[in-house]
């Protein structure tokens, strides 16, 4: 008898898989490894625009990889799972 499968934790994991498949993504995360970062220190690390960064870290927070706090006008992103 085979082991009942969890759909779930599969879509969970292939929603990881797809938002990390871009290696700025990756870069970003890799980033955020070592603590948490404004968006400009971000952009400023991985060598891109702010807005295109931005993107990058909504793909992220969807997929559950990173989270963010506001501080006055910055807004501070860390990975959930360090």
């Amino acid at each position: 008898m085979k082991p009942k499968r969890n759909k779930r934790l599969y879509q969970a994991r292939a929603a990881v898989m797809k938002a990390l498949g871009q290696p700025v993504r990756m870069e970003i995360a890799d980033v955020l490894a070592d603590g948490e970062l404004c968006v400009e220190d971000i952009s400023r690390r991985v060598g891109a625009e702010r807005s295109n960064v931005s993107r990058h870290l909504s793909v992220l927070a969807a997929a559950g990889i990173v989270e963010s706090r506001k501080d006055g006008l910055r807004v501070f992103y860390s990975l959930k799972v360090p």
